[in-house]
């Protein structure tokens, strides 16, 4: 059975098979732009002829430029694009728009019952792919609809045997119009190369959008300081920029523009934009020169993007409105959410003013959601809730202005409108007046993805956007979680299919499609491994966010500073002189004055059994691509660390303080350290594919530092301290 990612909307398979020969031509109709679509074909074909086609430009049918043919003369090449242009002129329908009413029939079978209004054959990126006994014609409603289908064709192909590409008509178009990811670059950035291919892969999967969020890593002219050592120059920004230009991925660009603004504010000579002097995480709104700042990086980081329509501005998490004398005065007279939208409506204006439609994270005027009202509806809201995973309908309090908008009052949950069911805002912004992007996060977990959460996460918000006609869908990806690229395209692929083809099928279906056409596996063990090594250890102490007892995490930041999660919030949560030892002794201390530790040493036993079976799944996998292969190594030296890292981390609370089996012998203690050691060298080997050399030193320490240097002291304790061993 033909396997593809993401689903077609509609396939119909045929009995008129095509036989590719040597003597096969290919034919596409000219066009005066750039990209990657002959690259795409001609790849394609060699994979399966054994050599590159000759390629020739001639006219064929259809929309110009938007047209290509395989076929043993011009004569079989019209007649395959006739029937193709014909095909591609038939009605298209899409997903319904869905606002309001009573709840919604069975997700997987609302889009086929409810009539819906052609939308998508109006757009460029529908095509349709046809496969018969004369030859093969790919013809798009636009150069990107051809770009897809290219990308169809290359899956079909590769499921071709002795040649025989089976009889089919594929249409297909896209479910939503952006359909994104987003690459947060602060904490952890991957080389121009490795994102380079990371585009072209996604590209595959007919993503049409990333989201940049550069922070330091910028090529910054007039504050040049503000660029980290590792920063893109000019040059290779523009050559990652014009990869995503030539595979039709739309780069929009995201400058912070309140909140979040450490990378910037932690430097001395922009001390003065503070809100207070110790807050390098907010700039103050109230001070003029604040706007004139994010206005100079907007201007230069748009420079980049002239060809882009949309700039997003971030403006999210803004929790210190108010703290300096001068926008205290203007939150009493005014209100939190005055302050805020008086600096981010003067930010939006410049952006409208620059020719681009602003984006921003809408969770301050979800508070008082009435307020988005004050915006120019050329806003587009991002709306991010990575906490909703569960079904819809489910008992929760309701925002006072939503229950005074739907009329709902004090009815149950189980009798509201079904578009507050999940994501209740989503529907609402969208009657004001704007066009809403989804925002789910994609990639929570430590050292690989925590797929179950994510994906319903996906899943969940992929829908509202379908059947609340919103703009589309971004998946977001933390630079605060640390994971490579090649471990979760599980979460890219899923990403994909949820927002080109609605209703997705479900994940055990998607898994196998995944795995057959990613990994190149006949089987879900890759994706059954990465569940096992997505298992951690977390515990709460003294009422704070859980910590990560087997690796340094986000969370265990506030451990660095003396006031805690309060400092963490004013400085930053990866300050550059964290203090990695500091942070595990600290975390040690609380977990030893925990009354009751039974839990944490139970979750500790089961998931070493975790990392244990995941070791095992991989020494039988057999992926045959090079994404599934650096997928298995990631997978395998992060089991083995974990897996190890639990002994280590034993072996410093038996040091650190009283626990059952008595103080580690030296001989332990040792060989601890030499396991750290030969760990290090197996995660740097992994993680050099993708970090350049000052993020990977960087990475080393994050891992190694804390749990080597305690080693060590434990080395250098008094002869008393030790059990002599056997």
């Amino acid at each position: 059975m033909l396997t593809l990612l993401p689903d077609p909307q509609e396939i119909r398979h045929t009995e008129s098979a095509y036989t590719l020969t040597n003597a096969d031509r290919v034919l596409m109709s000219p066009w005066n732009g750039e990209d990657a679509a002959e690259e795409v074909l001609v790849g394609a074909l060699r994979r399966v002829i054994g050599r590159p086609p000759l390629v020739e430009r001639m006219p064929l049918g259809g929309v110009a430029g938007a047209t290509v043919a395989v076929a043993r003369n011009e004569r079989a090449a019209s007649t395959v694009v006739r029937m193709a242009v014909r095909a591609l002129q038939e009605p298209v329908p899409t997903a319904a728009v869905w606002r309001d009413g009573p709840c919604m029939p069975a997700e997987r079978t609302l889009a086929r019952r409810i009539p819906l209004r052609n939308r998508g054959i109006g757009r460029d990126e529908t095509y349709v792919l046809l496969v018969h006994s004369d030859g093969i014609a790919v013809t798009g409603s636009g150069r990107r609809g051809l770009f897809w289908g290219l990308q169809t064709l290359r899956q079909v192909l590769a499921a071709a045997r002795n040649r025989r590409v089976p009889g089919l008509t594929i249409r297909d178009w896209p479910t939503q119009e952006i359909r994104g990811v987003h690459l947060d670059m602060k904490y952890f950035f991957q080389t121009p190369a490795a994102t380079e291919e990371w585009l072209r892969g996604l590209s595959a999967l007919k993503i049409n959008c990333v989201l940049f969020e550069y922070e330091d890593k910028f090529p910054y002219r007039k504050y040049a300081f503000l660029r980290d050592p590792e920063a893109m120059v000019p040059a290779r920004l523009r050559r990652v920029l014009d990869t995503a230009r030539r595979h039709h991925i739309m780069v929009i660009p995201l400058v912070q523009s309140l909140g979040h603004l450490e990378f910037a504010l932690r430097h001395p000579q922009l001390a003065h934009l503070r809100e207070e002097p110790d807050i390098y995480f907010q700039a103050c709104p109230t001070n003029p020169d604040v706007l004139r700042f994010v206005c100079d990086l907007i201007d230069e980081v748009m420079d980049y993007h002239l060809d882009v329509p949309f700039f997003h501005i971030g403006a999210d998490e803004t929790g210190f409105l108010g703290k300096c004398p001068r926008c205290a005065r203007v939150v009493k007279a005014k209100g939190e959410t005055q302050l805020y939208l008086d600096h981010i409506t003067r930010v939006v204006k410049h952006v409208i003013r620059r020719g681009k439609r602003p984006i921003m994270w809408e969770d301050i005027v979800r508070v008082h959601p009435e307020s988005v009202r004050r915006l120019p509806r050329e806003t587009v809201l991002a709306y991010w809730d990575y906490g909703q995973t569960c079904e819809r309908h489910y008992p929760r309090d309701l925002n006072p202005t939503l229950a005074r908008f739907y009329r709902v009052g004090a009815k149950s949950h189980e009798l509201w409108p079904d578009t507050l069911s999940i994501f209740e805002f989503f529907d609402y912004y969208r009657k004001q007046g704007f066009d809403v992007l989804a925002m789910p996060c994609l990639n929570y977990g430590t050292l690989v993805p925590n797929i179950p959460s994510t994906a319903r996460n996906t899943l969940k918000f992929a829908e509202k956007a379908a059947v609340c006609g919103g703009l589309g869908t971004i998946n977001t990806q933390w630079a605060c979680f640390r994971l490579p690229f090649d471990v979760v395209w599980y979460n890219y692929g899923l990403t994909a299919q949820a927002t080109w083809f609605w209703p997705p099928a479900d994940t055990v279906d998607f898994e196998t499609q995944f795995s057959r056409l990613w990994l190149g596996m006949s089987d879900n063990t890759l994706v059954d491994a990465t569940n096992k090594v997505a298992e951690g250890v977390g515990f709460r102490a003294r009422g704070a966010r859980p910590f990560n007892l087997l690796h340094f995490a986000i969370m265990d930041a506030e451990l660095h500073y003396e006031r805690g999660m309060e400092d963490r919030r004013r400085r930053g949560s990866m300050p550059r002189d964290m203090n990695f030892t500091r942070v595990l002794r600290e975390k040690l201390r609380r977990l030893a004055e925990l009354s009751d530790r039974g839990d944490i040493d139970a979750r500790t036993a089961w998931v070493e059994q975790q990392m244990r079976d995941a070791l095992h799944l991989l020494k039988c996998a057999r992926p045959t691509t090079p994404v599934g292969r650096r997928m298995k190594d990631l997978l395998k030296v992060s089991a083995d660390f974990k897996l190890n890292r639990i002994a280590t981390i034993g072996i410093l609370r038996r040091a650190f303080s009283v626990q059952q089996g008595g103080r580690p012998t030296r001989e332990e203690v040792e060989a601890a350290l030499r396991t750290e050691n030969r760990l290090r060298r197996d995660l740097q080997r992994a993680y050099s594919h993708y970090l350049p050399p000052g993020q990977l030193k960087f990475e080393m320490r994050l891992l190694f530092e804390g749990e080597e240097n305690l080693l060590r002291e434990v080395l250098a304790g008094s002869a008393a301290s030790f059990v002599v061993g056997s």
